[in-house]
């Protein structure tokens, strides 16, 4: 007569593995990502210091960071960004991430007027902090700074290879929810050379009462200026929300309705989706449902709304919308725990 208890421990060993197993299974897989932080010095410091306190000895600095793909074949996708450090202990200005690709055995160098165009400084201005690379395969990177007298050549030179880091993440599922008001909207109005952050007219009644007797549930309107009346003569507003897909997604969409003054025209990378009609600040435009894969990428993606606008009369912007994917959400860092 067989043996009943064993025969019970072993079935429920077998249905601890299982549910081991599915749990496993349900997880997305941990991957290896690089991380560089090279330290970068820009422009000039005056021999008499701003605000009573020295940076670095007057001068005039110079950085260039050399990128390489040590891999003997194929191509590596990879994304840069820059931190800006502030005197007396202050945080600066984090940029977003930007795409770059190096071949195998290519390079290519970061200099001050790169740093300069990325996080929008006045060239020739005295900038420092970090340039942050992230890639899934190792990178060489290799810092370079030079310092000279305000008018004379350069006196010093210094290059250090800058270590990498590695940490574990994982791709959860993307819930984003697009809405003006919710999610970090930037603007550039006419005539000006890059965005900026939107004006969010939540409680806002000056100089002018606001115009727009609707809102979007869960929503508030936005513009490019406390003023919600157009200064700037009308023109083209161009708003803009970027968000990020991991590699592993997988059946993307995205849901908008909106309201704007005037018409509108919306855009998912480049591709546009449908107008919006001048009249559309007072009833909310139809809410529009796209899940056309071709519509989306991996890596960074960008919503685009550009505004035209009537000189001198109300101008803004209502989004109302969301962005899901199963395994789209761009990996976050799994610290070690502490002890």
């Amino acid at each position: 007569m067989p043996d009943l208890s064993r025969s019970r421990l072993l079935f429920a060993s077998l249905l601890i593995v299982a549910a081991l197993l599915a749990t496993g299974a349900a997880q997305a897989p941990a991957r290896i990502e690089y991380q560089y932080a090279a330290k970068f010095v820009c422009g000039r410091a005056p021999a008499v210091a701003p605000q009573g306190y020295g940076l670095v000895a007057p001068g005039r600095y110079f950085t260039a960071i050399n990128v390489h793909n040590p891999a003997r074949a194929g191509r590596l996708a990879f994304k840069k960004k820059f931190a800006i450090a502030l005197p007396r202990e202050r945080a600066g200005r984090v940029t977003r991430f930007f795409d770059a690709e190096l071949a195998a055995d290519e390079a290519f160098n970061v200099d001050c007027a790169d740093i300069y165009a990325h996080t929008g400084t006045p060239p020739g201005q005295f900038l420092e902090g970090f340039a942050v690379f992230e890639s899934r395969a190792e990178l060489d990177v290799v810092a370079v700074y030079t310092a000279g007298a305000l008018a004379g050549q350069v006196e010093t030179m210094h290059s250090e290879r800058v270590p990498g880091r590695t940490f574990a993440s994982r791709c959860g599922d993307l819930d984003l929810d697009v809405g003006t008001g919710r999610a970090p909207w930037v603007v550039t109005p006419p005539g000006a050379s890059a965005p900026g952050p939107v004006f969010d007219f939540t409680g806002a009644t000056a100089p002018l009462p606001l115009p727009w007797d609707n809102t979007l549930p869960g929503t508030n309107w936005v513009g490019p200026a406390a003023n919600a009346y157009d200064t700037a003569g009308g023109g083209r507003y161009e708003y803009k929300l970027c968000f990020c897909l991991c590699e592993s997604y997988s059946s993307p969409s995205l849901t908008l309705e909106v309201l704007s003054d005037n018409e509108a025209s919306v855009y998912l990378n480049g591709v546009q989706l449908f107008n919006v009609p001048n009249s559309s600040w007072s009833s909310p435009w139809k809410a529009r449902f796209f899940n056309d894969p071709k519509l989306f990428r991996q890596g960074e993606n960008c919503l685009t709304v550009t505004v035209r606008n009537q000189p001198d009369t109300p101008t803004g912007l209502d989004v109302r919308g969301q962005v899901t994917a199963p395994g789209g959400g761009c990996p976050v860092e799994e610290r070690p725990a502490r002890r």
